[in-house]
């Protein structure tokens, strides 16, 4: 964050972002300028911001509600241990992973934008995740990995441009609860 202690240059991206929990009442809010520089031209010094856009880590039942987009990071939205969240009118583009999310339950991602990442959606011991209503497209590896994670509804998504459109792994090969419904074209 730029705290006023230098110019502000090309590199200075300004943020506004806004969290509510699921009744809508805003938790925090933050505003500002970060040093988006990675690696100035001659230089050898590497400025690291951030690894994700937006990191949640034990909130539950929070609300992220666009317009809004996220690019330029490892991890577009990343969640850790998250009980209760939703995520819509987002665009995730140009990330290493748009969404991750580890040890979480009742998830949903519906009206998104998933675009020109590595992996659109990623989900690692995870349940009940509800992945619906997104155009997931230009993904190079997958538009979906479920690795661990059960007890999900995939419905209604157009999954195209992605060497694998989804990739369940063994552990989520139990497919009770999983429903699958959605468009795939070719790559």
């Amino acid at each position: 964050m730029n705290n006023d202690t230098r110019s502000y240059d090309r590199y200075d991206i300004n943020i506004d972002a806004n969290f509510r929990d699921a009744s809508g009442r805003l938790i925090s809010s933050h505003s500002g300028y970060i040093d988006a520089e990675i690696l100035r031209p001659g230089s050898s010094r590497r400025v690291v911001t951030s690894t994700a856009g937006i990191f949640n880590h034990g909130k539950d039942n929070l609300v992220i509600n666009g317009p809004g987009s996220i690019s330029n990071f490892q991890e577009g939205i990343l969640n850790r241990e998250v009980n209760g969240l939703n995520i819509s009118s987002i665009i995730l583009e140009n990330n290493d992973i748009g969404y991750s999310m580890t040890n979480s339950t009742n998830i949903g991602i519906q009206q998104n934008i998933i675009k020109n990442n590595n992996v659109g959606i990623g989900s690692n011991s995870s349940l009940r995740v509800n992945v619906v209503s997104n155009p997931i497209t230009g993904n190079l590896l997958t538009g979906i990995t479920f690795l661990n994670s059960n007890g999900s509804d995939i419905s209604m998504n157009n999954i195209d441009g992605s060497q694998n459109s989804i990739f369940l792994d063994e552990q989520s090969s139990d497919l009770m609860g999983l429903m699958v419904r959605l468009f795939i074209t070719g790559y």
